[in-house]
């Protein structure tokens, strides 16, 4: 599984270009406040908040369904703040997006954008 490359999408359709487009402008979100999936399948992680409770915490991502799956990126914050992560270049996953928090965690907000049906190649 893989993205498509530059030449790929030079001989795309004008609907197929259209479509990779609006995934593009599309965003899907949750808030937790415990380990979780976030989703199934790839996409690109954009944006997260996290929120300590009252002490510092930390929170990890994986990509897959579990914390056996490959790791993304961990996050931190201190006592009682709230902290964003804007990831720029938004992080890419293929086997979906999991969770791991710290017992410190009041709420984190996830924002990803998912990769519809035919936008990756199989």
């Amino acid at each position: 599984m893989g993205l498509f490359t530059k030449e790929e999408i030079a001989e795309c359709s004008r609907q197929e270009l259209l479509r990779i487009y609006c995934h593009a402008l599309s965003a899907s979100w949750k808030r937790f406040n415990a380990n979780g999936i976030v989703c199934k399948g790839p996409g690109t992680l954009s944006y997260v908040i996290l929120t300590a409770n009252g002490a510092n915490c930390n929170a990890s991502l994986y990509d897959g369904e579990d914390t056996n799956a490959e790791w993304i990126v961990s996050l931190k914050t201190t006592s009682a703040q709230s902290r964003p992560y804007a990831f720029d270049d938004h992080l890419y996953f293929q086997r979906g997006l999991y969770l791991a928090v710290d017992a410190n965690v009041l709420g984190i907000t996830i924002v990803w954008h998912p990769f519809p049906f035919g936008i990756v190649k199989s």
